[in-house]
């Protein structure tokens, strides 16, 4: 597909500069703005119902809450209220009082509560799927190339995950359970591209020596999956890309990260865990 050969080893510290600020730049955003914590992690109430009625609602119910946040996704309209304790459980019944009050035909799709305790386990849960998904694919790469490719690959998965991060920090997209799932889904997309990558330099550095992971094995290995790399983004960012505009409120944030994330992936891939191996290689 692709005959003209690319340097992409030329251009290796620009896109570690590149790596380095964007993650910088994450960071201080992180501990500036934070994250915009759904009521997976914060606890709070959910209603997700329909009504002919849904703007004389959203009027009464913003002006009595000062927490809650009214979301209209098609013909439905999702309420979120957080930070609600265990003692006052009974707001939810004390809200659909209210609905009803003002429609008595409004149809009740989904309600549900998280306290505080369940949040807090679901964060350390989150926490540990993130620790043990890079552990086991650190394991993984170890045991079918060696350590240094492993270094690579946890590198750039690493870099994908503060990537994602950052994309919620800057969009202010409500990080919830599906982001979980979606930074999940970006991690084991990077990881099988470096792998595609990886196998293709194994071939070409004969017997996986490591005096032969240069420049030139490098750029020939990246060259010789580059149709494959692009043809699988191309394929699944429209996709994702569909997604994101049809899917509808409730899949805004989840098909957006994954946008997001796949672009990254397939970036990270080619200039951090390929491209870091003749670094890795010296020592």
């Amino acid at each position: 597909m692709f005959s003209k050969f690319f340097d992409f080893y030329s251009y290796r510290n620009y896109g570690f500069l590149f790596s380095i600020i964007f993650t910088i730049i994450t960071i201080v955003g992180y501990f500036y703005n934070g994250l915009n914590l759904g009521i997976d992690f914060k606890g709070g109430v959910i209603i997700e119902l329909t009504s002919k009625n849904s703007n004389n609602i959203k009027s009464v119910l913003s002006t009595k809450y000062n927490d809650i946040v009214l979301q209209q996704s098609g013909e439905n309209l999702v309420i979120r209220l957080q930070n609600v304790e265990n003692s006052n459980i009974k707001i939810t019944d004390q809200i659909k009082f209210e609905i009803l009050q003002l429609d008595q035909k409004a149809n009740f799709l989904k309600i549900d509560f998280v306290g505080p305790k369940i949040s807090d386990d679901l964060v350390k849960k989150a926490i540990s799927a993130f620790f043990w998904s890079l552990f086991v694919i650190m394991i993984y790469i170890l045991v079918r190339f060696n350590w240094k490719f492993s270094i690579g690959a946890i590198l750039s998965l690493i870099h994908d995950l503060t990537a994602s991060i950052g994309f919620f920090v800057f969009t202010g997209y409500e990080f919830n359970l599906t982001s979980i799932a979606a930074i999940l889904t970006i991690i084991g997309y990077s990881v099988n591209d470096s792998v595609v990558i990886y196998d293709r330099i194994r071939e070409n550095a004969s017997g996986n020596n490591q005096c032969y992971l240069t420049a030139k094995v490098i750029n020939k290995s990246i060259n010789e999956t580059l149709s494959r790399t692009i043809m699988t983004f191309l394929t699944t960012f429209v996709a994702c890309i569909s997604l994101w505009i049809f899917g509808g409120e409730n899949l805004r944030s989840f098909s957006a990260v994954i946008t997001f994330g796949i672009a990254f992936g397939t970036y990270s891939s080619i200039f951090i865990s390929a491209n870091i191996l003749p670094f890795l290689a010296k020592r």
